[in-house]
This record gives structure tokens, sequence and C-alpha cells, in this order.
């Protein structure tokens, strides 16, 4: 009678844990925390809107820094162990690197990509690794770097086929940002998209990673 009772009881305990939300660590930048405009309130940022359509499937940890690039690697263990209970990691820099105009930044990106891979599955070696195609700028909004502008819309389009291709390498999924925010959306500064903005790469990721955690 008691195996029988802990059996059950063991059986409810699995099912409710399997029925549990999934918990998802975004590791990203100031688009990814989105403080930027002050003006965009916490509900409409990205994060939170794939959080909200998941109906309570999906626990979204906002994991974002601003100016962070790929290369702050030592970040990422400390973000892993505030959610040691997590299924999931997405990875979604570049825009930042974008600024790096010498030769080789493909190569550094790519570079640090992976050792963020690795980080992530030597803390744990079950978490699925989801990388992310840097986001498009509006370059007539730009505050900075005006004159090489067209040299980090060239830098962003080839992070997004690097990354692609490693996430291939590794076998990663890939949700692509590129070109997803409308321009009239990155009117602030050319880089932080609005409301509106969010609310497109929410869809985009939303439907990525139903696709890939189907």
């Amino acid at each position: 009678m008691l195996r029988a009772f802990l059996f059950a009881l063991l059986c409810f305990s699995a099912a409710h844990a399997a029925d549990g939300p999934l918990k998802i660590i975004v590791f990203g930048d100031s688009i990814t925390e989105g403080k930027t405009p002050a003006v965009l309130k916490p509900a409409e940022r990205w994060i939170e809107r794939v959080q909200a359509s998941s109906g309570g499937k999906w626990v979204c940890v906002n994991e974002g820094k601003g100016g962070r690039p790929a290369s702050a690697v030592n970040e990422l263990a400390p973000a892993l162990k505030r959610s040691p209970d997590a299924s999931v990691l997405v990875i979604a820099l570049g825009t930042n690197d974008s600024r790096d105009y010498p030769a080789g930044s493909v190569e550094r990106l790519s570079a640090n990509m992976t050792k963020l891979i690795e980080i992530a599955r030597t803390a744990n070696p079950k978490l699925q690794i989801i990388l992310c195609a840097p986001y498009n700028i509006n370059i007539d909004g730009l505050k900075h770097d005006q004159d090489k502008s067209a040299r980090r819309v060239e830098n962003l389009v080839a992070f997004g086929k690097a990354i692609e291709k490693l996430s291939a390498e590794k076998k990663c999924g890939f949700i692509n940002f590129y070109g997803v925010i409308p321009p009239g959306s990155l009117t602030t500064d050319g880089v932080h998209p609005d409301a509106a903005g969010h609310a497109a790469i929410a869809e985009v990721a939303e439907k990525g990673l139903k696709e890939i955690l189907k």
C-alpha cells in the first residue's frame, strides 16, 4: 500500500514538473535589456512580450546589459549561475561588435561566440543554445560614427551569416533578427527600437522559439 502511494506520488511530481514553465535565459545587450529609449515600458520589451504571449509556458530571464559585446565572455557564467534551472540559452549579441571596424571583425566575433557556446555547455551540457543574428540599424538616425555607417551595416550582415553558419556547426538553434525592426522604429538613435520595434522582434523571436523548441 505504501509503495503504491509513493509510486503515485512520484508520478504526480514528475508530471507536475514536466508541466512547469520552461526557463529561457536571454543573454544580450541594451536591446535585450530594454531600457532605451527611456519611454519604453517594461511590458513593451520584446522579452516580456514573448513571455506574456507564451501563456505561462515560458519564463524569460532578462540578462541584457547595455554596451555588451560578444567579447564579454566572462559575464556569461555568472548569468547562468543566477538561473541554474534554465533549459534554454538565447545569445543575442553582435550589435555593439559592429563598431569593430578593423579587418578581421567577423573572425573575432565568431571566436567569441564559440567561447560563449563552450562556456554554456561546460556549465550545463543539457542546455539548449540558440544564437541570434544581430538586429538591423537605421543609419540615418545614428548619433555616432556616421562616416562609418556603411561599414557598420556590412559588419552586421556579415555577422548574421557567420552566426548562422556557427549555429549549424555547433548544433545550436538560430533566429535571424536582421531586418526585423522597421526603420521608423529606430528614430531615437538609429539603434534602439521603440515599442513597435520591440513588438516586431518579439513576433520573430516567438516564432523562432516555437519552431526550435517544438
